[in-house]
């Protein structure tokens, strides 16, 4: 099981959406997974996921982001309550 540890998180238990752009991009970005193929494999636009992993869109759907982690083989509740007191990284 890979585990997530590219990022540091927030102490509270709740995203913002900032981080949500760095999840979706590091996450991509560590399985080695581009735009387009994240695109075809979700469902989901590619400047959808573009305008995501940029801040570009002040409220990212959170059904949205739930599939592209599921699609990249995370779960959304592992990251979603992980924080850095924790000792180890959210799991896949």
């Amino acid at each position: 099981m890979r585990k997530y540890s590219m990022i540091s998180r927030p102490k509270t238990k709740h995203q913002t959406d900032s981080d949500w752009a760095i999840i979706v991009k590091g996450v991509r970005k560590e399985i080695g997974m581009t735009r387009s193929e994240l695109s075809r494999l979700s469902g989901i636009g590619i400047g959808t996921i573009e305008n995501y992993e940029n801040q570009k869109i002040a409220e990212p759907s959170i059904y949205k982001i739930e599939t592209l982690l599921r699609i990249m083989g995370y779960d959304l509740e592992a990251i979603r309550t992980w924080s850095p007191e924790q000792s180890s990284s959210p799991n896949k």
